[in-house]
């Protein structure tokens, strides 16, 4: 098959000689790949590539050794720059193809950083049974054990290689009954000097705002690049009264700490509410 595009979670778009769709993991655009059928669907295939028959001149060998093994990682076969590339043109042709839109307005320069040691989150997959853990492999629900992951920030990756915390919060999971058919799942998120396993909170600093945010609640997994965020937000956010929808711990509420305006932080989740009225004190917390 012959990849026309890329498309949403990886995957690239052909036409086999029926002119279905056939969506094919593994493959980038413009490549020639033979591929093995997964999923013969009534509208749409899934297939994998098994060889890369012309390959893209984008393609790189990806630095991760469980890469093929591993579910965790779709975009290494490309570098960072034309991974944050290739999402743009995703992220257009949803717009045009399935929003209807007309016109694309005119995008921002997209701010990438290095794929290496970045994740400051991570869930762990467990089998008690087996002391077993690690990450789940493609398209299963097998548990892969991983020594170490090349993305993981240093003390999250130090989890993984030892285990041994991992398997306490494991079972700390079996006495609350929050296990199915002996598996459990942890997870951790690194602030800046320690790590948090569950729903005790820890400081992470992004830019110069000091956040509270513990393994349980959801924060962006790359405070890298974060500060260009924020600071996109903060610079193109008008008037004085802001909704933070969906606000989690108050992330974008925070940036607008001491400047007079009137900001609602909107929230189902409890346990995020709590850390956004310390994250954000004088947003009005909902």
């Amino acid at each position: 098959l012959k990849i026309e595009k890329a498309v949403t979670d990886a995957m690239g778009l052909a036409h086999d000689e029926n002119g279905k769709i056939v969506l094919v993991s593994g493959a980038l655009p413009e490549e020639v790949v033979e591929c093995s059928l997964l999923d013969s669907g009534r509208g749409v295939a899934k297939a994998v590539a098994v060889s890369v028959l012309e390959p893209s001149p984008l393609r790189i060998a990806p630095y991760c050794p469980y890469y093929s093994i591993c579910g965790g990682c779709n975009f290494q076969i490309v570098s960072e720059k034309d991974s944050a590339s290739i999402k743009e043109d995703i992220v257009k042709d949803n717009l045009l193809r399935i929003a209807k839109v007309d016109e694309l307005p005119p995008f921002e320069a997209t701010v990438y950083g290095s794929f290496a040691r970045y994740r400051h989150r991570a869930r762990f997959h467990v089998s008690i049974r087996d002391r077993k853990w690690g990450f789940m492999a493609k398209k299963s629900n097998e548990i892969v054990r991983i020594e170490s992951c090349p993305l993981l920030s240093s003390r999250l990756d130090a989890l993984l290689g030892d285990g041994r915390e991992i398997l306490s919060a494991a079972r700390s999971a079996i006495f609350e009954n929050r296990t199915v058919d002996g598996r459990a799942e942890v997870s951790a998120f690194e602030g800046d000097d320690e790590v948090s396993l569950g729903d005790r909170s820890v400081a992470i600093t992004v830019g110069d705002i000091p956040y509270l945010v513990s393994a349980n609640v959801f924060f962006q997994s790359n405070p890298r690049l974060m500060p260009d965020l924020l600071s996109f937000v903060h610079d193109n956010t008008i008037g004085n009264t802001i909704m933070d929808l969906y606000s989690g711990v108050g992330t974008f509420s925070a940036i607008f700490e001491g400047e007079g305006k009137k900001v609602y932080a909107v929230e189902r989740e409890r346990r995020c509410l709590v850390l956004s009225r310390k994250n954000a004190p004088s947003a009005l917390s909902f």
